[in-house]
């Protein structure tokens, strides 16, 4: 089972790389390591992902393979699966609950930014419906966009917009419902200004009968002008909320 090539390739990677199930099963029975890995640091699942072999790749995941091992280049068998655009290992990988969708390669680079290498853009749109987050950037502080746009990957690039596009408009949704929220609670405010509008006119009465009497009104002009401004102040924010609500939007 220690038999290795020049490339440092034991058994088991020679039998996937034939795509047979049959003499996988035959070595692991007799201890050969299915996570062993070449000169590269590549395992048997990075070579089922690059050589596209799914059936392979399921197979080595159901007896133990791990899906999280690095090569020498710090790469997943996740980032070569986005990198290569090959939708059916992606998926067999992402169902794995060990996977992260996000996963940092070499310099920090994730699934996304591998797809944005090759203008992966069925890969892409498959990571962004595992949740993948396109605004991380890897260790020289370039975002996938960048990567996309350094790479001339315009399928890609496409797809990253129309993404921040759906999720601004999913903020604003969530905008707008808090505003509503807000124009429910001024209806029960409204009765508040109410009595107050309804003491001012109290008050107007009282001033014009102390002036018939000729009694001082000082003090209650300057009550009525304080409880005036308050309101103006308040109904002035009432009409700029009405005025969001009406246009539909900030």
């Amino acid at each position: 089972m220690s038999h290795r090539d020049k490339r440092g390739r034991s058994l088991i990677h020679l039998a996937v790389l034939k795509g047979n199930i049959n003499i996988i099963n035959l070595l692991i029975s007799r201890g050969a390591n299915i996570n062993g890995a070449d000169e590269k640091g590549l395992t048997a699942l990075h070579l089922a992902v690059k050589k596209g072999l799914v059936d392979v790749l399921k197979h080595l995941l159901s007896i133990g393979a791990d899906p999280e091992n690095c090569c020498n280049r710090k790469y997943k068998p996740i980032h070569t699966a986005a990198e290569m655009n090959d939708v059916s290992c992606l998926a067999e990988l992402l169902k794995h609950p060990s996977v992260d969708v996000n996963a940092e390669g070499e310099q920090g680079c994730t699934p996304v930014h591998h797809c944005c290498f090759r203008d992966s853009a069925n890969c892409l749109t498959l990571l962004l419906k595992f949740g993948a987050n396109i605004y991380k950037a890897d260790h020289v502080g370039s975002y996938p966009i960048h990567r996309a746009v350094t790479y001339l990957a315009e399928n890609c690039l496409k797809i990253l917009f129309d993404h921040e596009l759906s999720q601004f408009h999913e903020r604003s949704c969530q905008f707008r419902n808090i505003t509503r929220f807000a124009i429910s609670d001024e209806v029960e405010a409204t009765k508040h200004k109410a009595a107050k509008m309804d003491r001012i006119t109290r008050a107007l009465v009282g001033l014009e009968v102390c002036y018939r009497e000729g009694k001082s009104v000082a003090n209650g002009t300057l009550s009525v002008e304080e409880d005036s401004a308050k309101i103006v102040e308040e109904m002035g924010n009432k009409a700029l909320v009405n005025l969001i609500d009406s246009e539909g939007e900030i």
